[in-house]
């Protein structure tokens, strides 16, 4: 018997007879003998049907049908790619009447059937899928059973679930290729982040060492133009001290030149000329100064030298006076 049908039994439908009305959950066909899916008719649980019809339509069967949902749990073995290593297919299907003369009268499909449905569509994928392959799985099973039954009008069919899972040593293979894959995608990350540090430091010390070469190098040119006061006027020039005090440690250190020059002078160990040498060297050199002060000194510079080359004059003057005089 077929997994709707209840019950199959005799009808006649007498003058005074009111048409039966089936129970919750169930329907009735009646049909007549030979007649077919066109000489029958369904009787709905809350619908009205005339005494009348049903009898003018000679019916002579009636059959009593279930309307509950049917439920099918299948569970198949299907071999993958690989060798050795399989799928666990599981597959849940609801189904329920649709149309009941198209299932009576022409589509009887049984529980046993629709099993055999489902397993001859996951025999179609034995060795098609390789164990890395469980979605890709899913989804052809899922498109291929509903392709399958969408043919059927008579059955509304409604799969529930498809789940394909490798077996448990393709399993096992799978989750420690993931955890190597893990691995080394960390390891690669921390080597990239250990490398990027690497270069920033690279970064940091190449920009140290050009920080200090330009210091360097500043400072050999601030040495070649000012001498030892090098160092002090790049102090000026930085911001580190004001133009008084530039100009009173220049001073300061041009004094002590000027004494140490006097030094060597009362000792007879320069002649005239290198002592004024020296002196113009010393105070003349007006680029240790602010722009404002270099005129003041170059004036002062220029008034000491002609000072002491009047100074010279005289005593070449007086020496001659005196030659002159011890001749006479």
């Amino acid at each position: 018997m077929s997994e709707f049908i209840l019950k199959e039994e005799p009808f006649s439908l007498g003058i005074l007879s009111r048409v039966p009305t089936p129970v919750n959950g169930e329907c009735f066909l009646l049909y007549k003998t030979g007649g077919g899916e066109k000489e029958s008719i369904v009787i709905n649980l809350g619908d009205r049907y005339s005494s009348a019809e049903v009898r003018h339509g000679h019916y002579n069967k009636k059959v009593t049908f279930s309307l509950d949902t049917k439920y099918i749990h299948y569970n198949q073995r299907v071999v993958a790619q690989e060798d050795d290593f399989y799928f666990d297919v599981t597959i849940k299907i609801s189904y329920l009447l649709q149309d009941v003369k198209e299932y009576f009268f022409s589509e009887r499909i049984e529980d046993d059937d629709i099993r055999s449905f489902i397993r001859d569509v996951i025999k179609m994928y034995e060795g098609k899928w390789s164990i890395r392959q469980s979605v890709k799985a899913q989804n052809d099973l899922q498109e291929e059973i509903e392709r399958k039954f969408r043919k059927y009008r008579s059955i509304r069919f409604r799969l529930q679930e498809v789940r394909v899972v490798p077996d448990e040593g393709a399993a096992k293979m799978l989750q420690s290729n993931r955890d190597k894959a893990v691995e080394i995608h960390v390891a690669k990350n921390e080597t990239d982040e250990k490398i990027a540090k690497n270069e920033q430091s690279q970064r940091v010390l190449d920009s140290e060492y050009e920080l200090k070469t330009k210091k360097i190098k500043d400072m050999a040119l601030m040495m070649k133009n000012f001498g030892s006061l090098g160092p002090i006027v790049q102090e000026y020039l930085q911001g580190d001290m004001n133009g008084e005090q530039l100009y009173e440690y220049i001073m300061k250190a041009k004094a002590n030149d000027i004494s140490m020059l006097n030094t060597a002078a009362s000792g007879d160990l320069l002649t005239q000329e290198e002592i004024m040498e020296k002196i113009v060297e010393i105070m003349g050199d007006t680029r240790y100064f602010q722009m404002g002060d270099e005129k003041q000194i170059s004036n002062k510079v220029e008034k000491m030298i002609e000072e002491k080359q009047e100074e010279i004059k005289q005593e070449e003057t007086e020496e001659i006076s005196l030659g002159d005089g011890d001749y006479l």
